[in-house]
């Protein structure tokens, strides 16, 4: 009896090993896949954002000029600092949503400097602001864009889901990539 179940035990660990071996081979080409579209889709809007965040230096020190230093304009250089220091070319899915947090970080202060300029009469009569937050304006992202690339990492999220694709996915180092706002 006690070697009946030490063959059962043995023959249940193959299994368990061979069913993570066959899991692991058949879904890390997906994940990959996924995360390429994700990477492809990501790149032309980190290069559209790129050439749209050059812009707020001109924005910040216009905010900083205003007479008095404002919460605003700390929260506009953090989130801008934090953009430029993870965009980069680098196209793995920790990367990307590093990249992806930074942009709906920054797009989000952005939509609050918006919001005080429009509110205060000072603000909306300085011309190098307003200026500034118009070629800001002209510089966005087209809805297409971001929506293709939501999907894809609709799709790449998906793939993580489920309680063994999520335990390949992660000892893979596949993380899930969170969403784009946009502007």
């Amino acid at each position: 009896m006690f070697r009946a179940i030490r063959r059962l035990l043995l023959l249940l660990c193959v299994a368990v090993i061979a069913g993570g071996a066959l899991l692991t081979l058949t879904g890390k080409p997906k994940l990959e896949d996924a995360r390429r579209d994700v990477a492809d889709e990501w790149s032309t809007i980190r290069s559209r954002l790129s050439t749209r965040y050059e812009n707020l230096a001109v924005i910040t020190e216009a905010l900083r000029t205003s007479g008095r230093e404002l919460a605003i304009t700390e929260a506009l250089s953090a989130a801008h600092s934090t953009w430029d220091s993870t965009s980069t070319s680098n196209t793995d899915s920790d990367a990307i949503a590093r990249q992806i947090s930074a942009a709906n970080a920054l797009e989000g202060v952005l939509r609050r400097v918006r919001g005080i300029v429009a509110a205060s009469p000072r603000f909306s009569k300085n011309g190098d602001l307003t200026s500034a937050l118009d070629r800001l304006s002209q510089t966005g992202t087209d809805p297409a864009q971001i929506e293709a690339l939501n999907r894809s990492i609709d799709a790449a999220n998906h793939e993580r889901d489920g309680f063994l694709r999520r335990l390949v996915a992660t000892a893979l180092g596949y993380r899930d990539i969170p969403y784009f706002a946009g502007e």
